[in-house]
Formats: structure tokens, sequence, C-alpha cells
């Protein structure tokens, strides 16, 4: 099995931890560590990437590009997010500039994007650092009425970051090509301990705040290891190969780490004190609800980005690729100046059906449709070709023409192709 990264979150109803799963960006929360099931896993919207995890206060925050959970908290498509809860919750994501928001509010642009790569949000006293790296720099943003950033040199390229909140300070572990470095900011932003090289040879940094320092976890060939402050490590964990997300709760380190399993994944929590005592070690099976319609999402989305060269080596004239939505169930095409679009509209179970359109985009569908804009002609050559069981409706209203077609499973795409063909030749007669 395949271990993937991981995000963490511990808040007062229990533990979130997000992954990126072959359906898409899958998030899953647990009562507490303990727990051999979790009380909730879910899918969000958008295929192949990660999904990053928060509290905020006690409500569970679930995001990633373009979509979040509670879906009030908008996301927009941006090349790279971050969040960070707590009594607040702060999100910052990167486009053009780089945006922070709190909670809710409006979001502001703190800096410009420049080669910014990847970033951490630290919350603090009236404020938030966003904790980043660039071409040859380790970037600080300072939130508040007038943002302040700065730029702090470093030797060589970073790999990794990760950040936290140390009383009113924050801590930074980056890994470069020597091994895992930690730095101290103020506050402000401003460098309070300079970089030093902490752990040689390891990787994947990863930083928490314990009592009165700072735990520091890194993993080498022989696993992950935990040192506090700038001892030596006090707790390894031997075989741990792969990314890995950590945490603290009760008195103890949590280690996490998610291996994918068919749709789903299997989470393993190791965890004990800082000096190495009460280890506990466990698997738990996580199944997101929406698997079986994630499944018929993706099979619609491979049919509609293999629809253009169908529709190209058909002989229809300009076929270009597809403009093919988030949800995967809907895409835009352009031939010759006419608009074509086809939207998916699935559920779990029970019949497909698939609006074909020319012009406008078609209506989202509702049942009363089928009676209130039915029209009885219909091109020959979808009737042909209809299996039993199917059905297909004709609307034309000012400024469009669709088609609505039930279908038991979804077509070839050379089967679309025809059906494409002939709602253009009938619109054209």
């Amino acid at each position: 099995m395949t271990v993937v990264p991981a995000r963490l979150a511990f808040g007062s109803r229990g533990v979130l931890v997000g992954w990126k799963s072959p359906l898409g960006a899958a998030w899953a929360q647990f009562s507490s560590p303990l727990a051999l099931k979790p009380t909730d896993c879910r899918l969000l919207g958008s295929f192949g990437r990660s999904a990053r995890v928060a509290w905020w206060g006690d409500r569970p925050v679930a995001l990633t590009r373009g979509e979040a959970t509670p879906r009030a908290l908008e996301v927009p498509e941006a090349r790279i997010l971050e969040v960070a809860g707590g009594g607040d919750l702060w999100t910052a994501w990167v486009s053009d500039r780089v945006m922070l928001r709190k909670g809710s509010e409006g979001a502001k642009a703190v800096a410009p994007a420049g080669t910014l790569k990847a970033l951490r949000v630290v919350p603090l006293s009236g404020g938030a650092l966003v904790v980043g790296f660039g071409e040859g720099s380790l970037r600080v943003i300072r939130s508040g009425p007038t943002s302040v950033a700065y730029q702090h040199p470093i030797e060589a390229p970073i790999r990794a970051i990760d950040a936290c909140r140390a009383g009113g300070r924050a801590v930074v572990a980056f890994e470069d090509q020597r091994g895992v470095h930690l730095a101290v900011l103020d506050a402000q932003g401003r460098m309070r301990e300079r970089p030093y090289l902490l752990a040689d040879y390891a990787r994947d940094p990863a930083v928490l705040w314990v009592e009165s320092t700072f735990a520091l976890a890194t993993r080498d060939d022989d696993g992950v290891s935990v040192r506090l402050g700038g001892d030596a490590p006090v707790l390894h964990w031997p075989s741990v190969s792969g990314p890995f997300a950590l945490a603290r709760w009760r008195q103890r380190i949590v280690l996490v780490q998610v291996a994918l399993d068919g749709d789903g994944a299997r989470v393993r929590f190791r965890m004990a004190k800082p000096d190495g005592s009460e280890r506990d070690e466990h698997e738990v099976d996580c199944a997101p609800q929406e698997a079986g319609l994630r499944r018929r999402q993706l099979a619609v989305r491979e049919l509609l980005l293999a629809l253009p060269t169908m529709l190209r080596t058909s002989g229809y004239r300009g076929a270009a690729l597809p403009n093919v939505g988030p949800s995967g169930c809907d895409a835009e095409y352009v031939d010759g100046g006419t608009t074509i679009h086809i939207r998916a509209h699935l559920s779990e179970k029970g019949p497909i059906r698939l609006a074909l359109s020319l012009g406008a985009p078609p209506r989202p569908y509702e049942p009363s449709l089928w009676s209130r804009f039915r029209r009885p002609e219909v091109p020959p050559a979808i009737v042909e070709h209809l299996s039993e069981g199917e059905e297909v409706v004709r609307f034309e209203e000012e400024g469009g023409v669709w088609l609505d077609v039930k279908v038991a499973e979804l077509p070839a795409p050379a089967r679309l192709a025809a059906w494409i063909r002939a709602i253009r030749e009938f619109h054209e007669r």
C-alpha cells in the first residue's frame, strides 16, 4: 500500500485527518486517536488534490483548492492552500498574491506571491504569521492593519518546511540538502535565532510546542525520531517509511500515517509520551461515504476527456479539448463559434441523466422539466441509439436547445459523439 501525505488536527471534539485518495481529497473525523472507527469519513469535490483540516472552535473544517466543508467557507482555485485552526480559523492561499483570511471575513492580499513554493500559517495573539519559502529565502508575513513581509536569505534551497506557535513566538523547521534546520521568529516575523543545523541528513521536519520547549520530528532510513529542544532524540519509531503528520494529545505525541487501500485508506495512529513510555499503535479502516458516487463521477470525467479525440476521428469539424469542470460532471466544448455543453446528473445508484446542449448551458435537472418543456420531435439518430429502458426528451428555450437522455450506464465515447452530431445536425436544419 502507498503511504501518502496526511494532515492532522486535534480539537475539543476529536481529531481530524486529511489526505489525497484515488477518488479525490478525503478527510475523516475520530472521537480520539484511540478510536477503532471514524465518526465520519467524506470526500471533497476536487480530483487529484489533498484535504487540509483544522478546528474552528468546535466545528470541523476540511478544505481543498476550490471547495470547503462547511461550504460557507469559499476557497478559490489557488496553487497553494493552507489552514490553521483553534479559536480563530486562518486560511492562506497563493495565486498572483498571498491572500490571508480570518474566519469567514473577507480575504486580504498581504504580499506578492513571487516564487513562493510552500507555506504554513501560525496563529499568534492579535494576528498570524504566514511562513514559507521561495528561491533562496525564508519568507515571513505578519498580518495586521498593515501587513509586514520579510525575506531571510537561506544558503541552500529549501525542500520542506513546518512551523508552530511557541508562546508569543514561532519555531520554524526546514529541510535542505544537509538536513533539518531550526529557526525562531518573534511575533512580528523578525529573526530571533538564526537557522542552525539540528539533524544531519534528516528529512520531513514536523515541529510542535510541548510545554516549555519544542518537539522536532524528522525521518531517516531508520524511522522517525523526536527530540526535545536541541537535545538528542528521546523518542524513536523504527520502520516508519513515507510521509507522516505529528500532533500533541493529552501529554502524548501522536504520529499518523495514511496508507491507501482501494478507494479507502488505513489510518495508523502511533503515540507515546515524550520520554518513550505509554506507547500505543493501531490502524483504522476508513471508507468515504460517497465512494460509489465518486467512482461514477470519475467515469464521467474520463468519458468527457476522451470525447474530443472521438469527435475528431468521427469527422466532427474543429473539435477542441474540453473545459472539464472541477466536479468532473460537466464540460464545455467550442466548435466553430458554437458552444456545446454536456452535464451529467448522478446519484450513487440508479439511472444517469446526460444533458447535451448547444448555445446556452442546460438547466439544472428538475423532474418537472420533463412535463413543462417536453417536445415531441427528437432527432432520429438519437432514437436509433437508444437501448431498452433508455429515454430521451428534447427541450427548447430562447437561446438554446438541449436533449436530456436517461441511460442505465454511461455511453461509450463513440456513442456520445454520435448524439452530439445528431443534435447539431437537427439544430442546423
